[in-house]
């Protein structure tokens, strides 16, 4: 399974056999680089303009936004648990959809913009995912320091964060704190240079790692 992260909350996912799913798409309005990718699979976790651009897919592809599922695209499994958008039960903005997949034997979970620790029932809902992508940036979503309590209720191996400031995000609608505060907190945390990586099933780790992934935009 391959993973490339395009900026922000926005994964692209593929699996060995070439099905490809993309995760909250965003509206380059945000600061970053517009993509122009085809996928068969969009994924969209709520309806904001950072997560659910559906331009940015080229051709003609499904979306999903607010679906629990399962669903089946290729050899790909999808399903959305709900969750709060913000620690007032979504009275501030909304409702979001965790998205959980099964990827090449590989459970994955996108936390999209979580803004509350999780309850009891949707840590059982997730599971145990060996992937995990999570919001640290705060100020929209829950901070680095709930990011960290979120990271141990999943009891995840690999934890990949995103929506954090990078310097290309405009800073006067998202600000956020830059990933180095969730990566001070971590004890294993690893830097990549690419914006692309494979993971193997049969891998494993002990210890819980933090993979800060560079972006394409």
């Amino acid at each position: 399974m391959q993973i490339e992260y395009l900026a922000h909350s926005c994964f692209l996912i593929r699996s060995k056999n070439g099905t490809t799913v993309i995760i909250d798409p965003y509206d380059p309005v945000i600061g970053y680089k517009g993509f122009n990718r085809t996928c068969d699979a969009l994924l969209i976790s709520h309806q904001h303009r950072d997560h659910n651009y559906i331009p940015a897919v080229h051709g003609k592809v499904k979306a999903y936004s607010g679906a629990t599922g399962p669903h089946h695209i290729g050899d790909i499994t999808f399903r959305g648990v709900l969750a709060d958008h913000d620690d007032a039960g979504g009275d501030k903005r909304g409702k979001v959809i965790i998205h959980v997949l099964d990827v090449d034997d590989i459970k994955l979970c996108h936390l999209g913009d979580l803004g509350a620790l999780l309850t009891p029932s949707q840590v059982e809902d997730i599971g145990t995912p060996d992937v995990l992508f999570i919001p640290v940036g705060g100020h929209h979503t829950i901070s680095a320091a709930e990011a960290k309590i979120v990271a141990e209720q999943l009891k995840s191996k690999l934890i990949i964060p995103m929506h954090y400031e990078t310097g290309q995000l405009r800073r006067d609608e998202f600000p956020l704190m830059r990933v180095d505060v969730f990566a001070s907190m971590m004890p294993f945390v690893e830097r990549l240079s690419d914006s692309v990586i494979d993971i193997d099933p049969l891998a494993s780790t002990k210890e819980q790692r933090v993979l800060i992934m560079n972006y394409t935009a």
